[in-house]
């Protein structure tokens, strides 16, 4: 394992010295740099597709979907290679269009914060006015602006390739004060790459026991052990080979706890993914079986090793959760409590067969930020986090958006390290149907 653990550490390292070397370049030759990278690009792409078409052209029987998908990128390479004032353009439309929907992010913020009076207003406010006006003036004048991108591109190159390479020299150089909760600025994955992370990972699951039939013990790059014994905290990522559950969801178990926050409420349910917090409490020996089945997800799972400082202080942190709570039941729940037995059997929500199979309780907040849920910032990730930081992790995301992708590429960097608290790795996942097997195939 040890030697496993070693080969994905040096690769995490030219990861980081290559983004740094592509920001710092970025940063010294900006349009000379960025127009030969466009068309290395270019020429990548419309290589590796004429292959592609190729190879679904003469396959048996011939795979016409792939052979369109590959003529498409075909023609987005020849396009960028003869028209090099395309990625010109595309590129800073692209950047703006992540600063408008950082806004927006801001702006439902605001918006949540006004209604729960949960904390400072200013420190939204701030945030969105900034991302509109600057994504506002970068989208109408992309060309005028391509420079400054591509600083800001190249600071955070260089800024990611240093994160990966401090995690580099953590996992090499024992730390003295490894158990001394402290909280680190952390350069992530751009939240477009790290939202599908565990999906990635998933696919290469489900290829590896369809093709290669070995168990989930023997997958290499998800079960491993550092450690005897239990760790102290399990943090849970929930993944699904398609649908929305492609971007995953997590939770967290503590003293035989599972923790779970969502929208569970459906009926508060908003067309911009807001609505309810809802906090569900379950044990983890019936929670994790019934995601597995109900919810046709993977789930993968990475223990945290505590000292008796930090248990203390996360044990507090969740009954400051717990402070805040008060006792709702799922439609079913609430339609058999009223007597109406014919809508409680046409309940079949996710809140209801979860009570009823495994006997969970569930409570939504009567104040604080959680009391209202929004998928691309108050979120189950921003829970779990609120709970795991008093034990000292450095997830923080500089644009406001935390995925469970991030969370996933988060606890790997610190699994790799030798001397760090993430101790465990380990897959849960159903038995596999046939639609599984036919994508792993694909």
């Amino acid at each position: 394992m040890r030697e496993r653990i070693k080969a994905k550490t040096i690769n995490r390292l030219v990861i980081g010295v290559t983004s740094f070397g592509v920001g710092l370049a970025l940063l010294i030759g900006r349009m000379l740099v960025f127009e030969t990278a466009m068309i290395l690009v270019a020429a990548l792409v419309l290589i590796s597709s004429f292959g592609k078409m190729l190879v679904a052209l003469f396959a048996k029987p011939r795979q016409w979907r792939r052979f369109f998908e590959a003529a498409a990128s075909m023609a987005l390479g020849a396009a960028m290679l003869f028209f090099p004032l395309l990625p010109q353009v595309i590129v800073p439309e692209l950047f703006a269009g992540y600063l408008l929907l950082n806004g927006c992010v801001k702006l439902v913020d605001c918006v949540l914060i006004i209604r729960t009076k949960s904390e400072k207003l200013l420190l939204s406010v701030i945030p969105c006015i900034a991302y509109f006006v600057f994504g506002g003036i970068l989208a109408f004048s992309p060309l005028y602006y391509l420079k400054a991108v591509l600083i800001i591109i190249g600071i955070y190159g260089v800024l990611f390739g240093i994160t990966y390479i401090f995690d580099f020299v953590r996992s090499i150089v024992p730390e003295p004060a490894k158990n001394k909760a402290k909280r680190y600025l952390r350069i992530s994955l751009p939240i477009f790459l790290a939202a599908f992370l565990p999906h990635t990972v998933l696919t290469k699951l489900n290829r590896y026991l369809m093709i290669q039939q070995n168990s989930v013990d023997d997958f290499e790059d998800v079960t491993q052990k550092k450690i005897d014994g239990d760790p102290d905290i399990e943090i849970f990522i929930h993944v699904a080979s398609d649908g929305f559950c492609m971007i995953g969801h997590s939770d967290v178990a503590i003293d035989g706890e599972l923790i779970a926050y969502g929208n569970y409420d459906e009926s508060s349910s908003s067309p911009i993914a807001t609505g309810d917090g809802v906090l569900i409490i379950a044990q983890k020996e019936s929670y994790i079986p019934f995601c597995l089945e109900h919810n046709k997800t993977t789930i993968f799972s990475f223990g945290i090793r505590l000292n008796k400082e930090q248990k203390e202080a996360v044990r507090e942190r969740v009954r400051e959760i717990k402070s805040q709570l008060v006792a709702w039941d799922p439609p079913k729940q609430a339609a058999q409590k009223a007597g109406d037995l014919q809508k409680a059997n046409e309940c079949n929500d996710f809140s209801s067969c979860l009570v009823e199979k495994t006997g969970a309780k569930l409570y939504k907040f009567t104040k604080g930020r959680f009391k209202k849920y929004f998928v691309l910032s108050t979120n189950c990730v921003l829970l779990v986090d609120s709970i795991i930081c008093k034990a000292g992790t450095d997830i923080l995301s500089l644009s406001g958006i935390i995925s469970p992708g991030t969370l996933y590429e988060y606890l790997e960097s610190q699994f790799l390290r030798k001397d760090s608290m993430v101790v465990t790795r380990h897959v849960y996942q159903r038995e596999a149907s046939q639609n599984d097997k036919l994508d792993a195939e694909k």
